[in-house]
């Protein structure tokens, strides 16, 4: 297995050898050596937990080829294993993104990307609309998209503090789309309000600060790019 499968299954047995333990014998402290049925148990659950970690190689790994069809040059972003995660989760933060900066850039340049994009942002998927709202900014010209950008802000998104930042970076009209906006998502009204330097409802998500540092990583990235 590898090392994060064995984390994971390390920690899942203790804390399941310990539930089974008080379940059997209340609160008292688990013993030094474990019982057999206590080691069967761990047995069992190490074995489940081999067979988990195949199933998420073998999910994870056709993943980029159902969404082929739809997201074309952009579908190996959304590719991973247990050993490597999908390169679109490095574009939450923008940190450390440069190997998934690069294949976006790299997916721009085919004849799909247009219309992959405006699938991306179709999709009823955060993770997608991560993917589209730095492509739209890495995009030589962002106007071909913007209505569609627009249409998914609207729509709502996990990743709507990307999705605004993106269109304050490429929209000329952002102040007047944004403040024309009915949102009632906390977390989009603040990464909007944060945009527009209005006053910032408290948010629990932290959408002001998320769409703000997005914003100034995705310009530094596109500036040094250009």
């Amino acid at each position: 297995m590898t090392a994060l499968t064995v984390a994971l299954s390390t920690a899942a047995l203790f804390f399941s050898a310990a539930a089974l333990w008080r379940t059997r014998h209340g609160n008292s402290t688990l013993p030094r050596e474990p019982a057999a049925e206590l080691s069967s148990r761990v047995h069992q659950l190490e074995e489940r937990s081999r067979r988990q970690a195949h199933l998420i190689d073998v999910l994870l790994s056709f993943r980029a080829s159902e969404l082929h069809a739809d997201f074309g040059p952009f579908a190996d972003l959304f590719a991973g294993s247990v050993d490597a995660p999908p390169r679109y989760m490095s574009l939450l933060s923008l940190h450390d993104a440069r190997l998934a900066v690069r294949e976006i850039e790299h997916a721009l340049r085919h004849p799909e990307a247009p219309r992959a994009i405006r699938a991306l942002l179709a999709q009823d998927d955060w993770r997608a609309h991560l993917v589209a709202a730095t492509a739209i900014v890495l995009a030589e010209d962002a106007s071909p998209w913007l209505d569609a950008l627009w249409s998914r802000i609207r729509a709502g998104s996990w990743a709507s503090p990307q999705l605004l930042a993106s269109a304050a970076q490429v929209d000329p009209d952002f102040a007047s789309h944004a403040a024309a906006l009915d949102l009632t998502n906390p977390k989009a009204r603040a990464a909007r309000d944060a945009l527009l330097a209005r006053p910032v409802e408290p948010d629990w998500d932290r959408g002001d600060q998320i769409a703000l540092s997005w914003r100034e990583a995705i310009a530094r990235i596109a500036s040094a790019d250009a």
